[in-house]
Formats: structure tokens, sequence, C-alpha cells
């Protein structure tokens, strides 16, 4: 772990000694920021030690969502695909501050961290190996035989660049009947025609795919396309 808070503490000097201009020191930005690890780097820790402390090898999990993201933006919870036996393993243990909850009908852990903030917790969700979300192309089994999974600092592996982006392209628009008023559109996640979204979703996919593109822009020929895509849909 120190390591990483070198490594962690290197950037964050060479990133205020960049801002460093003009008389403006910033030595009190530079205080704040050194020795004060992400909370994604700490869950990332935690969720690496849980698995190593319950015999769950790296082929057995991934954390999918936005973690592809952290290089731009604190990652404050983590969703993590899990193996089902790996999963009823969890279950019987005493991890902290643990719950069994019910997404879409759909049975969750949650592990909650208070003290990292209101909102940092993660997230198990259990599945068969050859099952994913929003279609079996987001499958363990899947992710692994194309090599779209890579694997963080701590050994945490997680989407690569292109199921990052194509998580969040995944979405359908249909026009549908509106009662006597007519047609409205009606959005859902491809592949799951019952999991329906709203437009405030599609804008936060928008501006999570140009997260994205900050970041692999380079490496995704797809990126602008999908973009377009979805705010076609906001017209």
């Amino acid at each position: 772990m120190l390591e990483h808070l070198y490594l962690q503490n290197k950037a964050a000097y060479t990133n205020t000694k960049t801002k460093m201009v003009g008389g403006d020191t910033n030595y009190n930005r530079l205080a704040s920021d050194l020795l004060k690890p992400t909370t994604s780097l700490i869950l990332s820790i935690i969720l690496r030690r849980m698995m190593e402390d319950n015999g769950i090898t790296d082929k057995q999990y991934m954390i999918a969502g936005n973690y592809c993201l952290r290089k731009i933006k604190d990652v404050t919870n983590l969703d993590v695909v899990i193996l089902k036996e790996a999963y009823e393993k969890l279950k019987t243990k005493e991890i902290g501050d643990m719950s069994v909850a019910k997404i879409s009908k759909i049975e969750i852990i949650v592990v909650k961290f208070p003290k990292l903030g209101p909102e940092a917790a993660i997230k198990f969700y259990p599945k068969e190996h050859n099952t994913g979300f929003p279609t079996n192309e987001f499958s363990l089994d899947s992710l692994q035989k194309n090599g779209e999974l890579v694997h963080d600092d701590i050994g945490n592996p997680y989407y690569n660049a292109i199921p990052c982006m194509k998580q969040y392209a995944e979405i359908e628009q249909k026009i549908v009947p509106n009662g006597t008023n007519g047609l409205r559109k009606q959005y859902n996640m491809s592949g799951s025609p019952d999991y329906l979204i709203d437009e405030a979703k599609v804008k936060e996919n928008i501006a999570l795919l140009n997260d994205i593109k900050k970041i692999y822009g380079k490496e995704l020929e797809d990126i602008d396309f999908h973009i377009l895509k979805l705010q076609s849909y906001l017209k």
C-alpha cells in the first residue's frame, strides 16, 4: 500500500508543480493532496483483501461500471460482478457494515464504509459465468475470453476501454403510444427491453462517454458514433 501512496503522492507533486506559476506556490493545495489516497484506491485495496481472505480468485469477479474512469474522477463505490458460488461464500461472512438488498428483484450484497463518505460502498452482483448485463457480451466468461479485462495496480480485474464504452452506449430508443396524447419516446438498455431508463440516464451516459473519450479516445474508433447516437435521441 505504501508503494501506491508513494506513486500517488508523486503524481500529486508533479500535478501541483505544473500549477506553480505567476508566484502562486500552491503549498496548501500540495499539503492537501499528499498522503490522501482516493476513495477508489482504498476500496480497491479493501476489495482485493476481501477476495484473498475468502479464497476468491481474480477469475471469479470483476469491477464493472465507471471504475475505468478513476483516472479523472474519484469513484466512491464499486459495482462488483461475482460468480454465484463466490457470492454465497461472502454471504456467510461477517464483513463490517454488510447487508443484503434487492435491486430490480435481484439480490445483492452491499458493504458500506461510512468513514470514507456517505456513498462509499462495495456492491456485489451475483452472476453465472456466462451471464452478463445488459447482454451476455458482458459476462465474465465473454470478457475473459476476449481479453477485455485488465487489472488495476492492486490486482483487481475490471473492464478495459472497449466494454467500458459499450456499457454506456447500450441504449435503445423506441416510440410508443402515450395514451390519448399521441406518442412518446421510451428508452431501455439494449438486449434488456424490460430494463427501462429515463432521459436523465441517457444524458448521464453521454457525459460518461465523453469522459471515456478523454482517457481512451485514441483507442476507440467508435466513441464519437456512440455519443452522436445518444445525443440524437434527445432531439
